[in-house]
């Protein structure tokens, strides 16, 4: 099978699309099938996809189209995962594709024939305009995760915090980072900070990162890196994009920030399920604040177990390799 992603994924914007298909891309690999990327970003999507199939290029100027039909036009499924593409290409690919696939996020558009994927929680509730030319895959059980994070093992909830998280993502363009690591510096220096330093970091060099001796800046980690560091971590403080998920799996208690708009949904819904403490937006002149007074709240070991408990049942794991198996099972049909 032939299978092509289309996306997008910036330092601005961020990269949260590029981990998602780059999750879909190993699950279909692992399934001996063809696959390769399109996707419209900046050199930090280079660092995130070496070892892959990927061609970049702007896919939605119209001057582009042509080259977009003509990488696509022999496969068998083709997955479209953006926030801002015309619906009119959505109906051409429909009519050039045997499986095409739309990742949505909450009732976007209007999608012609074709699967429709949100992944989102409580997706399940949305009331989308069903019809016999859609099939629709909604929900958490669908949550693409990479590889690392199909297997994890048992977490140990500790009877205290030792271990902080601190990650905002592949870029943290609002540069949220150092403001939190020097509020654990100055206010919980006792704890062990693991800091994680995306490949698309603006502030990159170890100069402009305060450190303290219990300050541990983990640049560009592997996936089973971040995994070990969630696993040893006793509370995360994170942004509210794909790393709440991963989070989930692992059972982290985690503080949420929001740093871009779209993430609303995602911080809302995990809020609501009891996983995670929101502390605000990023520039809620008191966010540190905040933190600080939900962390004293998670001092309490039942009120950490709890919450692994509840990510844990959420998100286990297999959302890619469902997705694939699905697909591969529609293609080889032959139908919709």
């Amino acid at each position: 099978m032939n299978v092509v992603f289309i996306t997008e994924g910036n330092t601005k914007l961020g990269l949260g699309h590029v981990f998602s298909c780059l999750s879909l891309y190993q699950a279909f690999r692992t399934e001996n099938c063809q696959v390769k990327i399109i996707i419209f970003g900046d050199k930090s999507v280079d660092k995130i996809l070496t070892g892959t199939n990927y061609i970049k290029l702007d896919w939605q100027e119209k001057k582009n189209e042509n080259k977009l039909f003509d990488l696509i036009k022999n496969s068998d499924i083709v997955v479209i995962d953006s926030l801002s593409t015309k619906e009119y290409l959505y109906e051409k690919i429909s009519l050039m594709i045997k499986v095409p696939v739309f990742i949505d996020y909450g009732n976007r558009i209007t999608y012609p024939k074709g699967i429709i994927i949100n992944r989102t929680i409580f997706a399940e509730k949305i009331k989308y305009n069903k019809n016999k030319n859609n099939i629709y895959l909604l929900g958490t059980k669908y949550f693409p995760l990479t590889k690392a994070f199909w297997y994890v093992g048992d977490k140990k909830i500790n009877d205290n915090i030792k271990d902080i998280m601190i990650t905002f993502g592949g870029s943290d363009p609002r540069e949220m980072t150092i403001k939190i690591l020097n509020y654990f510096i100055n206010n919980h220096p006792n704890l062990n900070k693991w800091v994680v330093i995306g490949k698309g970091f603006i502030n990159k060099t170890s100069a402009k990162f305060p450190k303290d001796k219990n300050t541990k800046l983990v640049y560009y980690p592997s996936g089973e890196e971040i995994k070990k560091i969630m696993l040893n971590s006793d509370v995360a403080i994170s942004a509210g994009g794909q790393t709440l998920f991963e989070l989930a799996r692992i059972g982290t208690a985690t503080i949420a920030v929001k740093v871009v708009e779209n993430q609303n949904f995602n911080i809302k819904g995990l809020e609501k399920t009891g996983f995670i403490d929101f502390a605000g937006n990023w520039n809620d002149k008191k966010i540190l604040d905040k933190i600080g007074k939900l962390l004293m709240n998670l001092k309490n070991q039942k009120n950490r177990i709890k919450k692994m408990n509840i990510g844990r049942n959420l998100i286990d794991g297999y959302g890619s390799v469902r997705i694939a198996n699905f697909l591969l099972g529609v293609a080889s049909s032959g139908q919709i």
